[in-house]
């Protein structure tokens, strides 16, 4: 496993334990969309078709959209092996950032229910 698909996988792993810590809906034919801090938000489209996300207009089924600080950052498959991840690989918007901004919510969100 190559350094970028591990932190796509913990990425991932993140996503869904925030939204189960947050409480989120069934990700059945909607559109989750999360604000993981004041720089990341995340969307997830659990259609079974293609979704306008925000601004990108098909966003397939079981894909994840991000953004950082309002502009394109990344999108992924949620449910299958990722071999054509797109992600920003700024020094600060990187999938490296991305996951360590959702390990800190979660964090938050943990500490916040204790």
């Amino acid at each position: 496993m190559t350094a970028q698909e591990k932190a796509l996988s913990d990425a991932i792993i993140l996503i869904c334990d925030l939204h189960k810590q947050r409480g989120g809906p069934p990700l059945r034919d909607i559109v989750w969309e999360c604000k993981v801090d004041e720089h990341w938000t995340v969307w997830i489209n659990s259609h079974r078709t293609a979704q306008p996300i925000h601004d990108m207009p098909g966003v397939q089924p079981g894909d994840a959209y991000v953004e950082f600080n309002g502009f394109p950052a990344g999108s992924f498959s949620m449910l299958t092996r990722n071999e054509d991840v797109v992600f920003a690989a700024g020094a600060i918007a990187n999938l490296k950032t991305f996951r360590l901004a959702l390990q800190a919510a979660l964090d938050r969100e943990r500490g916040a229910t204790a």
